[in-house]
């Protein structure tokens, strides 16, 4: 149990260190974002390809790796927005409509 000079008067820290958490994954998930980027200009300098180019396999991969990219910022976006979500609606919320 913590000590009752770290929180108000009937509060346990439970929420202060639920939104820790959160806060810690969104790190997490801005982490796996960065990484592959850092990766992929760290790696060393090429010549050119030893293969003829594909203009469908060019396009194929593009939208393949900016579909990936894409779901990784809407997953991001997503996090926030639960993150910054009011914990306790007022009454105006759909569960207190019949009341």
């Amino acid at each position: 149990m913590p000590d009752s000079d770290q929180n108000p008067i009937g509060m346990t820290g439970v929420g202060r260190r639920r939104r820790r958490a959160a806060r810690a994954l969104i790190a997490a998930a801005v982490f796996v974002m960065v990484l592959p980027l850092a990766l992929f200009l760290a790696g060393p300098p090429t010549i050119g390809g030893m293969q003829r180019s594909n203009a469908i396999a060019d396009i194929v991969s593009f939208l393949v790796i900016g579909g990936g990219v894409g779901g990784m910022l809407l997953g991001l976006a997503w996090m926030i927005r639960i993150y910054r979500a009011d914990p306790e609606p007022d009454e105006s919320s759909f569960r207190f409509r019949d009341f």
